[in-house]
């Protein structure tokens, strides 16, 4: 008869973070939602400890040739313009109407009232992330167009949850890569150290309307992730 192995409270205590934050991510995804802001917010600063980068030191880190700007925004502003040397892995995209359902037209008509292009999540961003690692060789530093903060504050006491905060989340907890940073202030602050852009117009910083408090949970995320944090020193 063999012996039976028994796991002490400490060792469970002890179970990987790893596992249990994939656990959460893989039921929010089967849902179709992301985790709660507060446990993506304590997963990410005191499980992962993810390093935010300001645009100068990220720009050096992406001419080592060992990182990779990360652009988590819809394609449409991509294409108009994004940070040199960006790759688009978009967190979501327009909706497909190949394929139209029930869902689909209560996200048309829930961004519709809230002044937003309607998207659903990408169901390819992670694949297309780990490609944009070059299969492991690159960090990736995400970036969206306001970046939100790990920071907390009166107002905040959680930071100010983003796009690219998320899409860093997902990096970690899906297995992409260990190798991740996420840029200060996004786009726009790449826009206010004056580094250069690419793309078929000019960029132009985009505060828009910020969407009214809904249930649809993309719409929690963009709204979560409206405004701009402002500096003395920023140009107009």
């Amino acid at each position: 008869m063999l012996a039976q192995t028994r796991i002490s409270p400490v060792a469970r205590s002890r179970a990987p973070a790893f596992s249990r934050a994939r656990a959460v991510s893989v039921r929010a995804q089967r849902e179709g939602k992301l985790p709660k802001w507060d446990f993506v917010f304590e997963y990410l600063t005191k499980t992962k400890g993810l390093k935010t980068v300001a645009p100068e030191d990220a720009k050096v880190m992406v001419d080592s040739g060992k990182w990779v700007l990360v652009d988590v925004r819809p394609p449409a502003a991509y294409k108009q313009s994004h940070p040199a040397g960006a790759v688009s892995v978009p967190m979501y995209q327009p909706l497909d109407w190949s394929k139209p359902d029930f869902t689909k037209v209560v996200k048309l008509i829930a961004f519709g009232a809230n002044g937003v292009t309607p998207v659903e999540p990408n169901p390819n961003f992670v694949e297309q992330l780990k490609e944009a690692t070059q299969g492991g060789q690159r960090g990736v530093i995400t970036l969206c167009e306001s970046g939100g903060t790990l920071k907390p504050s009166t107002n905040f006491q959680f930071g100010k949850a983003s796009r690219s905060l998320q899409a860093a989340y997902r990096a970690f907890s899906e297995g992409v890569t260990d190798q991740v940073c996420h840029l200060d202030r996004g786009v726009y602050g790449w826009y206010q150290a004056d580094f250069e852009f690419e793309g078929e117009g000019e960029y132009a910083p985009d505060i828009g309307r910020t969407p009214m408090a809904a249930a649809e949970p993309t719409l929690q995320v963009i709204r979560q992730s409206a405004g701009y944090e402002m500096r003395s020193t920023d140009k107009k």
